[in-house]
């Protein structure tokens, strides 16, 4: 209370909603690209989330995922140092990929098997990345997507996927691991964690 007559004062409101930083959209028609990075994950925000929505390739069935750019590595880690785990419904349950210390990947999967551009079967994902900024913590991702296949049902999945080597990751690059990504618009969010 400020007394009587006087107006009250509240607190400010502490953290924990998301608030879009960046979005970058890529049109049928226009130039092919490889990836699509953010570069921008400010230590304002601990936990970051990518929507990726409508992306296609232009070639059938391929594999769309990221990879990180830890910063003590000064480059985006794209060797095998990635693991997924993750099902889809069209794998009936069963797992559709998968990394372990010994089995790892080039990404991190969060869609597989994914439709083409020239039948019109987009994919959709939302991928929460964990806590970017912990130099002790491999950085993990949770991932749920859903896809056309056929152009005829739809196909949810369900994941998850760190990177083998802990380390702050200050950059995200999403792609298909084997192919251009044609179409799509992709919005980062941050996280504030206020005390």
């Amino acid at each position: 209370s400020q007394g009587a007559g006087s107006q009250p004062v509240f607190a400010a409101a502490g953290g924990g909603m998301w608030t879009e930083i960046e979005n970058q959209s890529l049109t049928t028609g226009e130039t092919d690209v490889d990836y699509i990075d953010f570069e921008t994950l400010s230590t304002d925000y601990k936990d970051f989330q990518v929507v990726c929505t409508n992306y296609l390739s232009d070639t059938d069935s391929m594999h769309f995922g990221m990879q990180l750019y830890r910063t003590a590595a000064t480059a985006y880690d794209t060797a095998n140092v990635y693991a997924s785990r993750g099902f889809d419904s069209e794998a009936s349950g069963r797992d559709k990929y998968s990394g372990t210390a010994t089995t790892t990947t080039t990404i991190i999967f969060v869609c597989a098997n994914q439709g083409s551009e020239a039948n019109v079967e987009s994919g959709n994902t939302i991928a929460t990345i964990f806590d970017v900024h912990s130099t002790t913590i491999p950085v993990q991702v949770l991932y749920a997507t859903s896809f056309w296949v056929d152009n005829a049902r739809m196909v949810h999945g369900l994941g998850a996927g760190t990177c083998s080597d802990a380390g702050a990751v200050s950059k995200i690059r999403l792609m298909y691991a084997s192919n251009k990504i044609s179409n799509g618009d992709f919005t980062l969010y941050g996280r504030k964690i206020t005390t």
